[in-house]
């Protein structure tokens, strides 16, 4: 995953909340950090699950799906 230097995978998310706390979800996800905002995917057993709706997104999803032997799923169960 090295050559991917913006995304991450994580074993957990962390979330911040209005009130300044941060929330931490256990799990496996990987992280985009983009300058505006982070966008977060579960990756759960070869399959990568992604709201995130854009063709550079979508894109770098099948480059890491492809390196974990995965593949990314959508809001309604659609394959890229």
């Amino acid at each position: 995953m090295e050559q991917y230097s913006e995304l991450e995978l994580k074993e957990e998310m962390k979330i911040r909340t209005p009130d300044g706390n941060t929330i931490s979800i256990p799990g496996t996800y990987i992280l985009w950090k983009k300058k505006e905002f982070d966008v977060w995917w579960n990756y759960n057993r070869g399959k990568i699950s992604s709201s995130y709706i854009s063709d550079d997104g979508i894109e770098k999803l099948r480059k890491i799906a492809y390196e974990l032997d995965g593949q990314v799923i959508g809001d309604e169960g659609e394959e890229y």
